[in-house]
């Protein structure tokens, strides 16, 4: 590869910004929380009932962290907004002193790997989002976006100024 098509790529690389190509394996804690509550379903017979119509019981998903499947960026930012969406609602059951054995909320919580998964979670894509942040930064650093321009603009034209207007046709007594 010559050295202009290594720049060209890198620069690319810096400009897309794309995080599907990157994979993250769940770790050890979180394969045995979701082994844990995958032993508790089947002891029931049947699987826990999501109150939440848009999410699943997590069956699938559970197999997938105790086998330790590799998981994409989208299905990590999903995983925080399954947290997200039911923080408050396992906090509230544990607070009235269940468990998983005794709340299927809690219950499907561990099955998406607890409260490690959630904290894994959240430290892997704030270390992908502080990557791209760096970069950013750099790329405003080498020549690329004005500060604090984000990484759209080249140069120090304010595009948000009243006074920058289109002179397509400014000229027109002139043809």
């Amino acid at each position: 590869m010559s050295v202009r098509g290594y720049i060209r790529e890198i620069l690319f690389e810096a400009f897309e910004f794309n995080n599907d190509t990157k994979t993250y394996v769940p770790t050890d804690d979180i394969s045995k929380t979701a082994k844990e509550a995958l032993n508790i379903v089947y002891g029931k017979g049947t699987p826990p009932k999501n109150t939440n119509e848009n999410e699943g019981n997590g069956e699938s998903v559970v197999k997938d962290l105790v086998n330790k499947v590799p998981i994409s960026h989208s299905q990590l930012a999903r995983f925080i907004a399954f947290f997200e969406n039911n923080k408050i609602d396992v906090e509230s059951e544990r607070n009235l002193g269940k468990n998983a054995k005794t709340s299927d909320k809690i219950l499907i919580w561990q099955m998406h790997g607890g409260d490690e998964c959630m904290n894994w979670a959240n430290r892997e894509l704030n270390s992908t989002r502080k990557s791209n942040s760096n970069t950013k930064s750099n790329m405003q650093k080498a020549g690329g976006a004005g500060e604090g321009k984000g990484m759209g603009i080249m140069g120090n034209k304010n595009i948000m100024n009243p006074l920058n207007t289109r002179t397509h046709g400014q000229n027109l007594a002139n043809r």
